[in-house]
């Protein structure tokens, strides 16, 4: 820092001159020596050398939680996730709604109860009234939401009732709709003793049985089973909680089944209930007895109370004596049975049957020139089936049954099909046990579990179809959407 002259004059040098002294700051020379000063972001390294301080190496949560840390020189910035923004020095990230523009949802203006009909606090006007809310606000100053179909409505909800325009979802660049979950949003306020599920658009609030849902009050309501006669037929009925009691006179019991006090020598044994019952099959219960509906390849056996395969059915033929027919048409019906139910099928075949069993059952088909032996007279015979519908008008020796194309398909029509004539019912009937009936399906019995066909209303069987009716005590409103209401008392 020093050099001397021949008059002993002593002259400081301006270390400064040189650029290498102070790189990237600022350089200030002092007697004998000088200094690197750096800017703010920078640290001094060697002396000499002003260095980027790497902020976001330092100290990694920097810009957390709702971003990320970008060195730059001299400083840094943060890189905001969706639905935030970097603050104004980009040091943090912020909401990009602030907390004041969400507010209270309420249910009505009724000015003596709308301060306590608050669907959700903390949302957004948007949510508020493109969902359930009629006005939206903060302590009990309501701003009323726009009237649906008007011009403020659409421009507030251009996707109509139960969606919002979300920037965080993007179509092609162009803010997409969401559907709003109001049961996520208003959670028990609208389905209360309730389960909701959320639809698109809307909600549905399903009930336990013995309650319906109230769209007025939002919440499951119980049903007054008793205002229905019905239910308790000749006994005293009282309502309780999603049910009722029906208390009987003695020496009269309830019978649930038909909803009446009955004598206890009237009461219907439901052999539906035992598990042995119509195996592999569908067991429908009647007043004193049952019967059984198979569903193809299964048939019903000859006792009629269980459903077998046809190679079952064969398998324990040959031990088992059944009624033989002399007939069999080509549309798979047997007629003039050989004296009741005393052949085993290969006595029947092989002698003098075409058809063995209640199913009408196939006899192989004879070599030409075979011979048999003679049936027994026809005068014998008083089956059923002589006295059918089928066969009436038909003598016993006319054989026009084996070669007709005559189909029987009442209440249905016939179709041909590769393996002979069958037959098929309209929409609301199914075949019966025989195959050649048609019988109405009872809608409300079979398919109207848990009210999937008449949600809180009485469901009415038709003829191939089914009505929903009110029940009684309630009438259907207008201004709901069609739905069963309680009908005021005068």
């Amino acid at each position: 820092g020093w050099t001397a002259t021949w008059a002993l004059h002593v002259a400081d040098i301006n270390e400064c001159d040189f650029p290498a002294a102070c790189i990237n700051g600022e350089c200030v020379n002092s007697v004998g020596s000088y200094r690197c000063l750096c800017r703010t972001g920078y640290k001094l390294v060697n002396g000499r050398k002003c260095q980027d301080i790497n902020e976001c190496a330092l100290d990694p949560s920097l810009c957390l939680p709702h971003g990320t840390c970008e060195n730059m020189d001299g400083s840094y910035m943060c890189m905001c996730d969706e639905g935030y923004t970097p603050s104004e020095d980009q040091h943090s990230c912020e909401d990009l709604e602030p907390p004041d523009h969400k507010k209270e949802c309420y249910l009505n203006f009724d000015d003596t109860v709308f301060c306590d009909s608050v669907l959700a606090t903390n949302i957004t006007r948007q949510e508020c009234c493109c969902s359930l809310g009629a006005g939206w606000g903060d302590h009990c100053e309501i701003y009323p939401c726009p009237v649906p179909n008007s011009a403020e409505f659409h421009s507030l909800c251009p996707d109509g009732k139960g969606f919002i325009l979300d920037d965080n979802i993007l179509n092609y660049g162009i803010p997409a709709h969401r559907d709003i979950d109001e049961c996520s949003l208003f959670r028990e306020e609208i389905c209360k003793e309730g389960k909701c599920v959320n639809t698109q658009p809307g909600y549905e609030c399903y009930c336990k049985q013995g309650f319906y849902y109230d769209g007025n009050l939002l919440e499951c309501v119980d049903v007054d089973e008793c205002l229905d006669e019905s239910n308790c037929v000749n006994g005293l009925c009282e309502n309780t909680r999603g049910a009722y009691v029906c208390t009987c006179p003695a020496p009269a019991v309830y019978d649930p089944t038909h909803k009446k006090c009955l004598a206890p020598s009237e009461i219907d044994v439901d052999e539906c209930r035992d598990p042995g019952a119509c195996r592999h099959g569908r067991c429908i219960n009647t007043l004193g007895s049952f019967y059984c509906e198979c569903s193809l390849p299964w048939m019903l056996d000859p006792s009629g109370k269980e459903c077998q395969l046809p190679d079952i059915q064969a398998d324990r033929a040959a031990d088992r004596r059944d009624i033989c027919w002399q007939h069999r048409g080509e549309d798979s019906m047997c007629a003039s049975p050989l004296n009741g139910y005393h052949l085993t099928y290969e006595e029947c075949c092989c002698r003098y049957g075409k058809g063995w069993g209640f199913q009408c059952r196939a006899c192989p088909p004879r070599s030409p020139g075979s011979t048999h032996d003679q049936p027994p007279s026809q005068s014998e015979s008083n089956s059923f089936w002589d006295l059918s519908p089928l066969f009436l008008g038909k003598s016993q020796d006319d054989t026009s049954e084996e070669d007709s194309d005559e189909c029987h398909c009442l209440n249905g029509r016939c179709v041909r099909t590769y393996h002979g004539a069958v037959c098929e019912c309209p929409a609301g009937f199914q075949l019966d046990a025989t195959r050649i009936r048609c019988l109405d399906i009872d809608e409300c019995r079979e398919l109207n579990q848990r009210g999937l066909l008449c949600k809180n209303e009485r469901c009415i069987n038709t003829n191939g179809s089914y009505r929903c009716a009110c029940k009684p005590g309630f009438v259907r409103s207008r201004h709901h959407g069609g739905m069963c209401i309680p009908q005021r008392r005068r």
